[in-house]
């Protein structure tokens, strides 16, 4: 998904620039500004986690929708192990292009 691919595009991007210094910023903030890192750290987990929760309700109820009576344990196991395959798939792509990407730089 995008917000795995984007971390891999911005370090291939930073690091095959001349100008790294204005990359340098996203580092600084956690060296130099330690309780602003700590409220921006904490700001962006707790929107993830909202986010988290209104998928999860929305999943639940589509699954109720789709489910015939007495087997929304079984879609929603089905589901689940499909969800954990296309991660495990998407994690060895993002492995790969990050290997492609490093010998490109």
């Amino acid at each position: 998904t995008l917000d795995m691919a984007l971390p891999l595009i911005l370090t291939w991007v930073a690091s095959s620039t001349s100008s790294s210094p204005t990359w340098e910023w996203f580092s600084a903030i956690s060296i130099y500004m330690p309780s602003l890192y700590l409220v921006l750290t904490s700001t962006s987990t707790l929107c993830k986690v909202a986010c988290g929760m209104a998928a999860g309700a929305t999943k639940g109820n589509i699954t109720d929708h789709f489910a015939i009576s007495g087997n929304r344990a079984d879609c929603q196991s089905k589901e689940s192990t499909q969800e954990t395959l296309v991660s495990l798939v998407g994690m060895c792509c993002g492995v790969w292009l990050g290997d492609i990407l490093s010998r490109l730089g």
